[in-house]
C-alpha cells in the first residue's frame, strides 16, 4: 500500500487504532490527505482574516464614497436642470416683453402717422 507515511500519521492522530491498521484502504488516506489539506487551508485562511477584514472595511467605505459621491453628483445635475430652466424661462418672459413693447410701439407710430396722413389727405 502506497501512503505508508500517511498511514502512520493517521495512526499518530488517533484517527484509527493500531488493531485497524490492516483495514485502512486508500480512500481513508485520500480522505485523510483530504482533510489535511482542508485544516491547512483553513489556518491560513484564519491567519489571513484581518487582512481580508481591513480589505473588506477599505471597499465598504470606497462604496460609501461612492454612494455619497453620486448622491452629489444628482444633487448638482438637478441644481444646473432648475437654474437653467429658471434662465431659459427668465429669457423668454423677456423676450415676449420686447416683443409687446417692440409691437405697441410700432402701433402707436403707425396710429400717429394714420393720425397725421389722414386729415391732411381729406382736407
Amino acid at each position: 500500500m502506497s501512503g505508508q507515511g500517511t498511514v502512520n500519521l493517521m495512526f499518530w492522530r488517533g484517527e484509527f487504532p493500531e488493531s485497524d491498521r490492516h483495514r485502512i484502504t486508500q480512500e481513508d488516506v485520500y480522505e485523510s490527505h483530504r482533510q489535511e489539506t482542508f485544516t491547512r487551508y483553513l489556518r491560513r485562511f484564519r491567519a489571513k482574516l484581518p487582512c481580508y477584514k481591513i480589505v473588506a472595511t477599505a471597499a465598504a467605505a470606497a462604496a460609501a464614497v461612492v454612494v455619497v459621491q453620486v448622491k452629489v453628483v444628482v444633487v448638482v445635475v438637478v441644481v444646473v436642470v432648475v437654474v437653467v430652466v429658471v434662465v431659459v424661462v427668465v429669457v423668454v418672459v423677456v423676450v415676449v416683453i420686447v416683443v409687446v413693447v417692440v409691437v405697441v410701439v410700432v402701433a402707436a407710430a403707425l396710429a400717429r402717422i394714420v393720425v397725421e396722413i389722414v386729415p391732411a389727405s381729406s382736407a
